[in-house]
This record gives structure tokens, sequence and C-alpha cells, in this order.
């Protein structure tokens, strides 16, 4: 990861897609999540809503929806700390430490499988960007 962070923010990279270079210019990478969350919380002056997310629904954990995690995150001054996995998801541990387990994003059908980009940048959305449902 600091080998494609360095790439994109100096050098040929940078050059090449000023986008790439901004967006990575701002990235932090930790080998831990405990650095995170201490990182977050000297920033901020309190520790950050954990909330990860998982294609899977677990038996022992209550879901929250975009719409109670968004009215949380805009109607809070708690930071808030996303976790996104890799295919093969998270360990049920670090599900279990988390605040929230955020409800998976379905489609129409059973198939209920994103790449983590396609996932991570459809919950961004509902979670963030302004309510273009209720506007005219």
């Amino acid at each position: 990861m600091q080998r494609m962070r360095k790439y994109w923010t100096g050098g040929k990279g940078a050059e090449f897609n000023q986008n790439r270079h901004d967006a990575f210019a701002v990235l932090r990478i930790a080998d831990f999540l405990e650095d995170v969350t201490a990182e977050i919380s000297a920033e901020q002056g309190q520790k950050p809503l954990m909330v990860t997310t998982s294609a899977k629904s677990y038996d022992h954990t209550s879901p929250v929806s975009f719409r109670q995690l968004r009215s949380e995150i805009q109607n809070s001054d708690r930071p808030c700390l996303i976790l996104f996995g890799t295919g093969w998801g998270l360990s049920e541990n670090l599900i279990a430490d988390c605040d929230y387990l955020l409800e998976p994003v379905r489609g129409r059908g059973d198939f209920n499988h994103l790449s983590v980009r396609s996932a991570a940048s459809i919950i961004l959305d509902r979670l963030l960007a302004p309510a273009w449902w209720q506007q005219d």
C-alpha cells in the first residue's frame, strides 16, 4: 500500500492523474485498527462510532439500516469509522466489537455479491450524499 501511495503522490503517477494524486495524498496507512481508532480519538476528542459492513447476515447481530445510520451521522458530532472488508469478509470477532453492523446492500434478486469498491461507493452515497429522493 505504501508503494502504491508513493506512486500516485509523487513523480509520474501524480502527473498522470491529478484525481488519484489528490485521493492518495490524504490516505494514511496503519498496521492495526487500534492505531486508527487512537488517531481518530486524538484528532476528534472522542472515540469514533465503529461501523462494519458485510454482505452476509449474522444470527447474533441485528443490523442497523442505512436510514438509521444516516440519521445518526447527521445528528451527532461523533466521528464515524466505517470498515469495509475484503471479498472474504471481516472476522466475526471484529464485527462483534463494532458499534453497528450495517445492513447489506441488496438488489432486486437473490444474488448478493458486489466488489468491495462497488459496495463502498453505494454505502457512502446512501449515508453521506444529499437526499436526492426528498428534493423536488
